[in-house]
């Protein structure tokens, strides 16, 4: 019988943080670089990639295997709150209202234009109507990182911001980088993701209420655990939700059998993946460490060799995984033994730790993408 770790919990930074050339570094900073495998770090590192997390190989692309270098036609978009900002070729820069109608006077400059190809910053919410017009109507659309963008201003000396200047930015990026197109997300695929995201701000919640209890007023804590109560509540519904949603779709519920095959990994552990790295069937193991930030990065310079480390990627299910880690370790035999002989040899518990979770990581690929792969 498989332990329960279905509890996600956050991965302890016992590093020092670095930082990223391309992206912000995470807080889980773990020496893993001889560690992991015998493959050379370098060879790991992240290739050029959209900033938004839910690039799928099944989503017809507007023009497959492009991106946008030397397109003289990229229009940079600023997007905020109430407008954004367009960089459009014949127009200079313009502000359009992020509504509706706004959007579909953008669309409209954009049809006028041979190949246009629109490139933006991830806002995290602000530029999601943007972005599902512009598939609709089947325009190419790159969403580059927020630290890539800024890094890219600071080595050409550009300090100004302003929305325009950064939408003028935007378009220069996408003309002389390449930036991959971004693919819609398949609704089954993101109603799961957004179950698994609501679930796991009511545990954050849940463990922030169950703190404030332990030095609680008297007054104060009959309102915590009503709230707790509820939550509670409202975690089992959402599981039940998740499940039954998995269930009553055949990819999902297919890989997330094949999956739960795994020792040490749970029913939590397989939502997460599914939800948060659809690209799993389309990419290679080492890309798929780099997407979820388990490939450790050199930062040698001159004699200096310091440790690598692991940074960037997708946090929840790191979070996930390092649960899983932690129940193989002891009820997996083969990561046991991997682990032990790590451990054999002199290297530090987060360092195996870190170790263990890209073997996990890779081992739960191979079971997706490799029908002829046989567990142990």
């Amino acid at each position: 019988m498989q332990p329960n770790n279905n509890q996600p919990h956050k991965i302890m930074n016992k590093t020092k943080k670095r930082p990223a050339q391309h992206h912000p570094p995470a807080r889980s900073s773990t020496p893993a670089a001889d560690a992991v495998s015998n493959q050379t770090p370098a060879e790991t590192l992240v290739p050029t990639v959209s900033a938004d997390t839910t690039t799928t190989a099944a989503s017809a692309a507007p023009t497959p295997c492009a991106n946008s270098k030397g397109n003289p036609n990229c229009i940079g978009v600023d997007i905020a709150k109430a407008t954004f900002v367009a960089d459009i070729p014949s127009l200079a820069t313009r502000t359009f209202q992020n509504t509706l109608k706004g959007i579909e006077l953008f669309i409209q400059e954009c049809k006028k234009l041979a190949h246009a190809h629109v490139i933006c910053e991830a806002t995290g919410a602000y530029e999601g109507t943007l972005v599902a017009h512009l598939h609709a109507v089947r325009i190419p659309l790159g969403i580059l990182a927020p630290a890539r963008v800024r890094h890219f201003a600071k080595a050409n000396a550009l300090h100004a911001k302003t929305d325009p200047i950064d939408a003028r930015l935007l378009s220069r990026i996408g003309r002389e980088t390449p930036c991959e197109f971004h693919h819609p997300t398949p609704k089954h695929i993101a109603h799961l993701r957004d179950l698994t995201d609501l679930r796991r701000a009511l545990i954050d919640r849940k463990n922030q209420l169950q703190g404030l209890l332990e030095n609680a007023a008297p007054c104060s804590r009959r309102a915590f655990n009503k709230e707790l109560r509820w939550q509670e509540k409202e975690i089992k519904k959402l599981e039940a939700q998740i499940a039954a949603h998995i269930a009553a779709t055949p990819t999902l519920e297919a890989d997330a059998r094949q999956l739960q095959n795994i020792r040490g990994v749970g029913p939590i552990t397989t939502q997460t993946l599914l939800a948060h790295v659809p690209e799993i069937h389309s990419i290679s193991a080492k890309r798929l460490s780099c997407l979820v930030g388990l490939a450790p990065y050199p930062n040698d310079s001159g004699q200096r060799r310091p440790s690598a480390h692991i940074r960037a990627g997708r946090k929840p299910v790191r979070d996930v995984l390092l649960m899983s880690a932690r129940s193989a370790i002891q009820h997996n035999p083969i990561l046991k033994t991997f682990y032990e002989g790590l451990r054999a040899r002199g290297k530090s518990y987060h360092v195996c730790l870190v170790a263990v979770m890209r073997k996990l990581l890779t081992l739960m690929h191979c079971v997706l993408c490799k029908p002829s792969f046989k567990l142990a």
